[in-house]
């Protein structure tokens, strides 16, 4: 295990060197000024059209509410990483980790559109199995670069490994119960990153525990707000692992439905990918939070650095998705017209 433990902290470490940080924040940069700073200055307008609106049905055949929508993108967005990953963030660089995840939201807007801009562009109707709009990276591998072994390699990786960086949520959880009841673990953004981080960094928590992920946030909440306030702590971390766990199946799921296709197997086996999903979480509910977070952090490097090389490569459609959506789309519809929807092809499986 002692092994095991140091190669994936070399492996993390150089993932996550400062080539990566300076990858990812030049993306962002790049975007966002090509983009004219606009997901951060149509603040109002974004939040018009998502939870202003998350009570109103889509205006698409087969659409979900806007309510569900929201839901199920703040359970994939907002979890223990903004309890736990802060605490452990600033144990391993400081305070100043803080700023820097400041940055990397306000430039990360534009890199996410474009996530959700390409899944649209790429995504499947799959009509037989679910009747729903799948996409994810496998999708987008196939259909915009005709790439399907490899789309399925990835596929089959994401589906049989993304369980198991679950297993930072339950750690999550029973550490911060543990901390705040004394029960043992067998039995049990852009807004809750500062608010952890300035908890912890303002109680010195970080300096005089040695707790790290959960347990330390529910530390420095208890030593501000006495034991109510740490109590509170852990069952919030509880309900955001739980959320995120049920999101983080989502996006597995699609992965199982991009290797199946559209058929009955995928239907039939849905059930059976359930149970595998949950099997980390319950297993490996204890191993060290440094362990889990390494383990999950080479994951998302690798999908991090798909992500980048897929919006480098299809950023043409990418603007002129964004370009006809705000210079053709907007106007027309603030005139009063029925504009045209933004144009592109949709997959259909059955024509793959």
């Amino acid at each position: 295990m002692e092994k095991i433990t140091t190669t994936l902290y070399a492996i993390d470490d150089f993932m996550w060197g400062s080539w990566m940080t300076a990858l990812v924040l030049l993306t962002g940069i790049v975007l966002t000024i090509r983009f004219g700073f606009r997901y951060q200055r149509k603040i109002g307008f974004n939040f018009k059209n998502t939870f202003g609106s998350m009570f109103s049905k889509g205006e698409g055949n087969g659409t979900i509410s806007g309510f569900r929508a929201a839901c199920t993108a703040l359970a994939n967005t907002i979890g223990t990483g903004n309890i736990s990953g802060v605490a452990t963030a600033i144990v391993s660089g400081g305070p100043g980790a803080l700023i820097w995840m400041w940055i990397s939201a306000f430039f990360g807007m534009s890199t996410k559109a474009c996530e959700i801009i390409i899944g649209q562009r790429y995504r499947e109707h799959y009509k037989n199995s679910m009747d729903e709009y799948v996409c994810d990276r496998s999708f987008v591998l196939k259909n915009a670069f005709g790439w399907k072994k490899g789309a399925t390699v990835l596929a089959i990786f994401c589906f049989v490994l993304g369980p198991w960086t679950c297993s930072v949520q339950t750690e999550a959880v029973t550490s911060s119960m543990n901390q705040a009841f004394g029960v043992r673990p067998i039995v049990v953004d852009i807004i809750i990153c500062s608010i952890t981080a300035f908890t912890i960094i303002m109680t010195g928590s970080y300096t005089v525990s040695d707790s790290t992920s959960g347990a330390l946030t529910t530390f420095a909440f208890t030593q501000t707000y006495g034991n109510l306030g740490g109590k509170l702590t852990a069952i919030a971390i509880a309900v955001f692992a739980w959320t995120t766990i049920i999101g983080m199946y989502y996006t597995c799921e699609k992965s199982v439905n991009f290797t199946f296709g559209d058929s009955e197997l995928n239907h039939k086996l849905r059930p059976y990918y359930m149970i595998y999903y949950m099997v980390p979480c319950v297993i490996f509910y204890n191993l060290e939070a440094d362990i889990l977070w390494a383990f999950t952090d080479i994951l998302s490097a690798l999908y991090v650095l798909i992500t980048i090389f897929i919006i480098v490569a299809k950023h043409r459609e990418i603007f002129r998705i964004f370009d006809d959506f705000w210079q053709r789309y907007l106007p027309v519809k603030k005139r009063g017209e029925n504009p045209e929807y933004v144009s592109f092809d949709c997959s259909d499986e059955s024509e793959m």
